[in-house]
Parts: structure tokens; C-alpha cells; sequence
């Protein structure tokens, strides 16, 4: 294996397909039966004042549709939906009904849940997504995307452990796919710019620069421009990323490099520092 092959396939453990702020998704590198964490905030931005919250376990979604009922009315409904291939979650709506909040104590034997309606939602190749759902009867279809707070924290030094494959090289020697452990900081040099120096296991390091956006919990780094100490340069695309309890991982991908190579792959790893000042 040639050092360039190492340095090019390590370079996609640490980012993501591009992802810019008009986006607000990750762009989904292939559908499978769970293609990637739906769990965010989603909204409409030009409908502002009602959305939704999911959140995934494998592959079951559990969705809280927030909206307004025909008297305008605030009101909520919960879906419980199942992957179903192809970036598609499908399934039940209900409408629950209870004791007050008010109440001195909560009596569950009270509460009421119907099936009113169904749920699909749907992601698509830009991250963005499509839910169609019903209630008695009455049809609605939105485009959402991801809802961003604010920028995550990508900030530390972490040991990752990644997969990366190189394809097209004007070299066929720097095609293939490398597993491996490698040393990655992440550095806010200002103007929303991050700076992320990799240090590869054969010794190889390259710095990357770019600005960071985000969509909801993912953050990305897209068309960061970099050098590595062999001499490699060219840009690449940094998505998915996450920090969060010394916990970070992301994908990456691109195809402008001076080795001529499309790279493509994903990483995850740990801050040790974070991880040994635990509760």
C-alpha cells in the first residue's frame, strides 16, 4: 500500500457529503432499511409556528407532530413508524387525551389514545425530507428540513476509528478501501472557519480548512481546502458531523484531489480527555 492510498482513503473517516446552511440536511450517500439518524427538530422555515420532533431508535421513529387544529387551537400528534427501505419511515397516528396538567397527581388509567390517521416520512438525496400524513380523513404533505439552534461544538482532539475507500485514481495503485486509527483535531481559528489537522498512522498529516455550517444536530465543513505533509492537496466535503460528550463522528467524500481519486467513507472516535473527565 502506497502512502498517498493510506493518507487519501483516511481522509474520508472525517467528513460528509456536502451540506451547506440552505440545505439543512446531509445528503444520503444510499438508502438502505435505516440510511441514516432522522432524529432532529424539523420545520418548514417559510411556515414558521408549527414542526415536529423525531427521534430514532434503530429502526422504529418515534415522531410529536405540533400543529393547530381547524378552530386554531394548538394540538399535537405522536406517530410510531417503521423502516421501510429507501429513506422511508412509515406508520400510525394518534391523538391522545388525559388528566390536566394541573391535576394533583397523574392518573395514566386516564388517558386515551386513538388512531386518527397515518405517517410517511421520507428522506431524500438532498437531506431535506417529505411527510405526508392524514387525520380523520384530511391529507396533508410538507417538505421539511432540519431545524438548527445553533452550531455544535465540534472543538477537541479525538482517536478515530475510520473507513475509507478510494476509487478512480489517476494511480490505480491509490484505489481501495483502508481501515484504520487515527489522531484528529478540531480547532475554531474565527470567522466561523475550523481547522482540522489529521495525523495518519504512517505519519502523514493533513490540514484541512473550511467554514462550518450546520443543519439541526449535524454539522458540516463543505469544500474544506487542504495539504498533507506528502504533498497531497485538493478539497473535500465534510458532513454529519457530531460532538457531543467526547463522542464525534461524521463521513466525508470528494473527488478533487491532486491524486485524482474520488474518496468517499465515514469515522467515529472519542475525545479521551472528555471521556476521562466524566461524571
Amino acid at each position: 500500500m502506497k502512502m498517498n492510498k493510506a493518507a487519501v482513503a483516511m481522509a474520508l473517516a472525517l467528513a460528509i457529503v456536502p451540506v451547506a446552511n440552505a440545505q439543512v440536511g446531509t445528503p444520503l450517500a444510499g438508502f438502505g432499511a435505516v440510511s441514516q439518524d432522522v432524529s432532529d427538530l424539523w420545520w418548514n422555515p417559510s411556515e414558521s409556528g408549527w414542526g415536529m420532533q423525531v427521534n430514532q431508535m434503530g429502526s422504529t421513529v418515534f415522531a410529536t407532530l405540533y400543529v393547530y387544529d381547524a378552530s386554531g387551537r394548538p394540538t399535537w400528534y405522536t406517530a410510531e413508524l417503521s423502516a421501510q427501505g429507501n429513506g422511508q419511515y412509515t406508520g400510525p397516528v394518534y391523538s391522545s387525551t388525559g388528566p390536566s396538567f394541573a391535576a394533583a397527581s397523574f392518573d395514566a388509567g386516564a388517558v386515551t389514545r386513538t388512531q386518527v390517521g397515518t405517517m410517511s416520512f421520507t428522506l431524500q438525496p438532498d437531506g431535506t425530507a417529505v411527510m405526508t400524513y392524514s387525520v380523520g380523513g384530511t391529507v396533508v404533505s410538507k417538505q421539511l428540513q432540519r431545524q438548527t439552534l445553533v452550531n455544535a461544538n465540534l472543538t477537541g482532539t479525538f482517536q478515530v476509528q475510520g473507513t475509507m475507500t478510494s476509487s478512480g485514481c489517476t494511480d490505480a495503485a491509490n484505489n481501495g478501501t483502508v481501515n484504520g486509527t487515527s489522531t484528529i483535531q478540531v480547532a475554531d481559528v474565527g470567522g466561523g472557519l475550523r481547522q482540522v489537522t489529521w495525523v495518519f498512522p504512517n505519519g502523514n498529516t493533513c490540514v484541512y480548512s473550511g467554514a462550518q455550517t450546520q443543519a439541526g444536530r449535524f454539522g458540516a465543513l463543505n469544500g474544506a481546502t487542504y495539504a498533507c505533509s506528502s504533498g497531497e492537496t485538493g478539497t473535500l466535503n465534510f458532513s454529519g458531523l457530531t460532538s457531543n460528550g467526547g463522542a464525534f463522528g461524521g463521513q466525508v467524500g470528494g473527488n478533487a484531489n491532486s491524486l485524482g481519486c474520488t474518496v468517499s467513507g465515514r469515522f467515529s472516535g472519542i475525545d479521551p480527555q472528555a471521556q476521562s473527565s466524566g461524571p
